[in-house]
């Protein structure tokens, strides 16, 4: 059964704002990635490049999440879970008129996805542990 690990109040403010960071510096990373995809069709590489920052993103994102006090497995997934989402957040950022700003609400949007993470983490632990438990038994 996946718990959330206990943490100090300092730790989990430190653990939050990591986690935050990385977000938007996900965010960031995912423009990048989706200038590769426009490049996929000129350069070889530019779909494994695309690989590598979503992969790098899971790991970041994962590791935001064990440092809150989410026990590794429900990390890796909900972190998976997060940059997918993020990943359309970019997809979105990329078709939106200049006038509204997309780099900024790209990461306000990255920011707002993460909050039921920061809200109600144990919560988030509980129903990954039901969905793991559901989808794969004890």
């Amino acid at each position: 059964m996946w718990t959330l690990e206990p943490r100090g109040d300092a730790e989990r403010a430190l653990a939050s704002l990591a986690l935050l960071a990385a977000v938007a510096g996900t965010v960031r990373l995912e423009e990048l990635g989706e200038l590769l995809r426009r490049e996929e069709h000129r350069a070889w590489w530019a779909g494994h490049g695309r690989d590598v920052i979503n992969g790098a993103a899971v790991l970041v994102l994962g590791a935001g999440l064990v440092q809150l006090g989410f026990p590794a497995p429900a990390a890796l997934v909900a972190g998976g879970l997060l940059t997918l989402a993020l990943t359309g957040v970019s997809a979105v950022e990329g078709r939106l008129p200049a006038r509204l700003h997309p780099r900024a609400l790209a990461i306000g949007l990255g920011l707002a996805l993460v909050v039921p993470l920061l809200a109600w983490p144990a919560r988030v632990v509980d129903g990954l542990d039901w969905l793991a438990t559901a989808l794969f038994g004890r």
